[in-house]
């Protein structure tokens, strides 16, 4: 192991046993991409089958 990745595994794991900043930054970018892809994943089914849901729910009225 050179000298560049123990500096890399010191920021990630510092001295105190727990995730760096380094470590920290990566889980949000990770937890920001699976909300974008939820929040893709809703709109595009709302997109799809929007109005045969409406349909489902529409009475017809007797005139």
């Amino acid at each position: 192991m050179d000298h560049t990745e123990m500096d890399q595994i010191g920021r990630a794991w510092p001295a105190s046993g727990g995730p760096g900043r380094w470590e920290r930054g990566a889980a949000a970018v990770e937890y920001a991409l699976l909300v974008m892809l939820v929040a893709v994943a809703i709109v595009g089914s709302v997109l799809a089958f929007g109005l045969q849901v409406k349909a489902l729910f529409e009475v017809p009225w007797p005139s």
